[in-house]
């Protein structure tokens, strides 16, 4: 909410709207202020109809002006057709833009309408069409789509066919400003008013995970190592995998902000440390032994891995001995053998080896060492009840007994829920 509280001076005399804290207000007494914007948006309220009700977003932050270009389009309900102009006398001379007031001036600035809109930039400070700090485009008149489009419609010539009220009514989306957003949107007949174009800009609201089926609650959201909360500074579409940023001071501030994710993907990448040792202990110039310790470290990128490449730990340890002496009776033994005669010294050569495995995993995957068959998260498929615009209703007519009416009712649900995207 926004409040304010001030003080002026008139005639000599001094008033004040509203209290300050150097009043003497102290906790727990609050401070009374001049409301001017509530939590809540109701057209009821008396502050509904101070608003201009001319400004719409393009869902965009620090708009370039190079490449920039909107159009704005009206469905035609006879042909179905978008066109960039009303069909209806006296206005279906001229572009939608230029009835609107957003082209008014040429490439060079001068007054002359030239079929594109108008750039000029700082338009909530000084005037224009857009604020390209928060991608926000501004209408230079009140109610673009609802009583000034009435008037356009009226025309200079009173004795002109569009002053039949139900044809005005057909097209004067007056409901888009004195109603909610929810009454308005359950209006197609009147909601074929739309922008199109092509922008650069340097940020935007809504960030791209590159993945589907995300599931609940995996996302989290930081902007400038401050951990933002879910619903309140961003909300996050879990089937399409989109974020998109509610806090529009983060936006305008520039704050980097970094989105982390559980992905539903089983991953059987993994990094692989092996280390080993070799020991050699010469007990004499005849005996030597041996050992030798390996171990095979992996370990997964998520915790998350398929039966079969469970990330392991394993150690081998081993030991070896060798032996080697000199035997003049292998000598002696060998000369008692018919055709042999020799004098050289025989040589007796031993080593042995054994190893012991001891198996492992990598506690990345918890002590017991859990794996996935299939974890089925990304076979599901969630959808929001609160989100109006994925739900359809669908009329069926099929005589049934009154004893099967919880049955009746499960249909219906089910097909309420096939008809969600």
């Amino acid at each position: 909410m926004l409040a304010v509280s001030y003080q002026y001076t008139f005639q000599g005399q001094t008033y004040q709207v509203g209290e300050f804290s150097t009043d003497g207000i102290s906790p727990p007494n609050a401070l009374m202020l001049r409301l001017l914007k509530a939590t809540v948006t109701d057209p009821r309220i008396p502050l509904w109809d101070l608003m201009m009700k001319n400004v719409y977003s393009l869902g965009a932050f620090q708009v370039n002006r190079e490449d920039f270009r909107l159009e704005l389009l009206y469905n035609n309900p006879t042909t179905g057709v978008d066109l960039n102009y009303i069909p209806k006398p006296p206005i279906d001379q001229q572009p939608l833009l230029q009835t609107l007031g957003l082209d008014r001036l040429d490439q060079q600035g001068a007054p002359n309408p030239d079929g594109s809109f108008d750039f000029v930039d700082n338009a909530a400070t000084l005037g224009g069409t857009i604020n390209t700090q928060n991608g926000r485009i501004f209408f230079p008149v009140l109610e673009p789509f609802g009583s000034y489009l009435n008037r356009a419609l009226i025309g200079p010539n009173p004795g002109s066919p569009i002053q039949d009220t139900l044809v005005r009514k057909n097209i004067v989306f007056q409901q888009l400003y004195d109603s909610t957003k929810t009454a308005a949107e359950n209006l197609p007949e009147l909601n074929r008013f739309k922008f199109r174009g092509s922008f650069k800009s340097a940020s935007s609201d809504v960030i791209s995970l590159n993945s589907v089926n995300i599931p609940q609650g995996s996302v989290s959201v930081t902007a400038g190592g401050v951990k933002l909360i879910e619903n309140q500074d961003y909300t996050v579409d879990y089937n399409l995998g989109r974020v998109k940023i509610l806090n529009q001071g983060i936006l305008e501030s520039g704050t980097p902000i970094n989105v982390s994710l559980e992905s539903n993907s089983l991953f059987s990448i993994q990094t692989k440390t092996l280390a080993g040792a070799r020991f050699d202990y010469k007990v004499n110039k005849d005996l030597v032994l041996g050992g030798t310790i390996m171990n095979l470290y992996e370990r997964p990128l998520t915790q998350k891995v398929n039966v079969g490449d469970e990330p392991i730990a394993n150690t081998i340890v081993g030991l070896d001995a060798n032996w080697k002496n000199e035997s003049g009776f292998i000598t002696r033994l060998v000369d008692k053998l018919p055709f042999f005669d020799t004098k050289e010294t025989s040589n007796i050569d031993a080593s042995g080896e054994a190893a012991y495995l001891i198996p492992g995993h990598s506690k990345a995957i918890g002590n017991a060492g859990t794996s996935y068959i299939d974890d089925f998260e990304g076979s599901v498929s969630t959808i929001d009840m609160r989100t109006q615009s994925q739900w359809f209703w669908h009329l069926r007519h099929k005589a049934r007994p009154a004893t099967s009416s919880l049955k009746a009712s499960t249909s219906t649900i089910c097909a309420l829920a096939s008809s969600a995207p």
